[in-house]
């Protein structure tokens, strides 16, 4: 092989090495311009989630203020009939289009607890996976509110999800909402 011709050859190698490592800046960037899409989207959702929550709220402390009973289901054995149901908002988002959002109440004791996170590293040594929760005082009467919103993801073509949780307690005339994060994973509680 002549000089000439290793030259060529090594020339070629070059711009197909340049062509790579650019395609592949393009693909990372287009990754990149995904996520940030898929943030907003889903930071829209949780948006759609909190604010259906406290408009229930408002709605349903005006239900209780006038004696309305269709939030009061006592006595049911299963905990799925004692809920109330409020009708589906639809809210919508640049990116998403329609969101919907459904809201469930439920008349129920609140029991206040704190979480001890530090003892999940001895997990083995306790022999349990979860997070230890310390009751702390008694049961108030309250509502417990659960919202979920939903939508078609235009990039991914499948259903999302957000969820937003709060109470409200009776001792507060129902005014204060406390949002609460629904846990993922089990509280075992400390025996006293």
């Amino acid at each position: 092989m002549t000089e000439k011709g290793f030259a060529t050859i090594f020339g070629l190698c070059l711009i197909l090495v340049i062509a790579l490592i650019v395609k592949g800046i393009q693909e990372a960037e287009m990754n990149h311009a995904y996520e940030t899409a898929d943030f907003q989207a889903e930071f829209d959702l949780q948006n759609a989630a909190d604010s259906a929550l406290v408009e229930t709220v408002n709605e349903a402390i005006e239900l209780l203020d006038a004696d309305d009973t269709r939030l009061i289901n006592r006595g049911t054995v299963n905990r799925r009939y004692s809920q109330y149901e409020f009708p589906a908002v639809t809210k919508t988002s640049e990116r998403l289009g329609n969101i919907t959002v459904t809201v469930w109440c439920e008349e129920t004791m609140i029991q206040p607890y704190k979480v001890n996170y530090s003892r999940v590293n001895n997990r083995k040594k306790h022999n349990y996976d979860g997070y230890v929760a310390e009751k702390k005082g008694t049961g108030k009467y309250g509502y417990f509110f659960f919202s979920r919103a939903e939508a078609t993801n235009k990039h991914a073509g499948g259903k999302i999800y957000r969820r937003a949780a709060a109470y409200v307690l009776q001792s507060e005339n129902y005014k204060t909402i406390h949002f609460v994060e629904v846990p993922t994973r089990e509280y075992i509680f400390e025996k006293k």
